[in-house]
């Protein structure tokens, strides 16, 4: 069975990244006006940091063409991710 050397392997990305990434992407997140971001090793395990800021774009978009957005409009986002889509709907 493969799964304690999938998890050890996981584990140890989950490690290197925030050890080697976090550092530099915070710096560029500084620099880039994207402070609020949460880290690379967050970003990057909820289906990509790369597209991070667009995905949940995408889904407030979504939310305006049904209609949703009125006049005090209250959205509760119950999620077990990092913010992608509760920063937009902030916003």
């Amino acid at each position: 069975m493969q799964f304690p050397w999938f998890r050890r392997n996981f584990l140890l990305r989950r490690k290197l990244d925030r050890v080697f990434l976090d550092l530099p992407d915070a710096a560029i997140r500084a620099l880039t006006g994207r402070s609020r971001w949460p880290p690379y090793s967050l970003r990057s395990y909820v289906g990509g940091a790369e597209d991070f800021g667009k995905a949940g774009e995408v889904v407030v978009r979504e939310l305006q063409s049904m209609g949703l957005f009125t006049p005090g409009a209250r959205f509760l986002d119950i999620g077990c991710g990092c913010g992608r889509i509760a920063m937009p709907l902030a916003a």
